[in-house]
């Protein structure tokens, strides 16, 4: 039984009398981060709750930051998941443990490390010609579309990209095609080829690359069953980067690169969105 006394919480046993007086400012969240990344924490101490809002990032490939209040501990990491209320026990300097609730909420975009360093990719395409085609292409969030009823496009950009005007490419993003729509694992690797990933950088002289994918793994975790739904997974693919022709006539070779602790979080729109549109 668990009763609320000013300032404190009071757990009592039903079998073993007694009760533990726990003062909630001895086992208190202050501040909660995901190592490597921007998160907006919201806590409320009278509630015990901490809401998180992060970039879209494979949780499992992270690690997480909890601040407690003065000679508090943490009983243990939990294991996070998008969207899901997860419990964590605080346990202050006389040994009570204190249950919070952590949600973290992962927004829209494509992570993942090229060679060890991290990308996120947060925007889109849009079509601000009309109203109604910039409906259809999301506002600009990443996003995926169905493909002849058969496959997943997937995309996200470094910067958003208006299709109705006359800039260049953006100058970074990545493409994911995956040969089928349901939840599940697909691999590259001799003889199959059930995905694959597209990167493509504008470094700047000399460091202008393109990427084709060689052999990986993906897994679909969530897939959007209608438009406006969410379609998110993981994924890690090693393969080539060919210089763009530019950096070729620099002197630039193809070299092996590889691409780890992808995640992808994007939204569905409208199906066969590049052979409907204007791009």
């Amino acid at each position: 039984m668990v009763r609320r006394l000013t300032g404190l919480i009071v757990v009592c046993g039903l079998v073993i009398s007694g009760c533990a007086f726990v003062d909630v400012e001895e086992a208190r969240i202050v501040s909660f981060s995901l190592e490597g990344f921007d998160v907006t924490a919201e806590i409320d101490p009278a509630a015990r709750t901490v809401l998180v809002s992060a970039p879209a990032v494979d949780l499992a490939s992270v690690t997480p930051v909890v601040g407690l209040s003065p000679g508090a501990t943490l009983a243990a990491m939990p294991t996070f998941s998008d969207g899901v209320p997860t419990a964590v026990t605080i346990v202050s300097e006389d040994g009570n443990g204190l249950e919070w609730t952590v949600t973290i909420n992962l927004r829209l975009g494509i992570s993942f490390k090229v060679d060890g360093t991290w990308v996120l990719l947060t925007e889109g395409y849009t079509d601000t010609s009309n109203e109604t085609t910039e409906a259809e292409w999301g506002y600009g969030v990443p996003a995926g579309t169905v493909e002849d009823d058969a496959n997943l496009t997937l995309w996200a950009n470094d910067e958003l990209y208006d299709l109705a005007g006359s800039e260049p490419l953006t100058e970074e993003y990545l493409w994911i095609e995956i040969y089928g729509t349901e939840t599940g694992s697909y691999t590259v690797e001799e003889q199959i080829s059930e995905f694959g990933v597209w990167y493509w950088v504008d470094g700047g002289e000399g460091s202008s690359i393109s990427f084709s994918t060689e052999a990986g793994s993906l897994t679909v975790q969530k897939a959007a069953a209608s438009v406006g739904e969410v379609i998110s997974g993981t994924f890690a693919v090693t393969g080539s980067s060919s210089p763009l022709m530019k950096d070729v006539r620099q002197g630039g070779e193809s070299t092996h690169m590889s691409i780890t602790n992808g995640y992808f979080k994007v939204e569905r729109l409208g199906d066969d969105r590049w052979a409907a549109g204007d791009a």
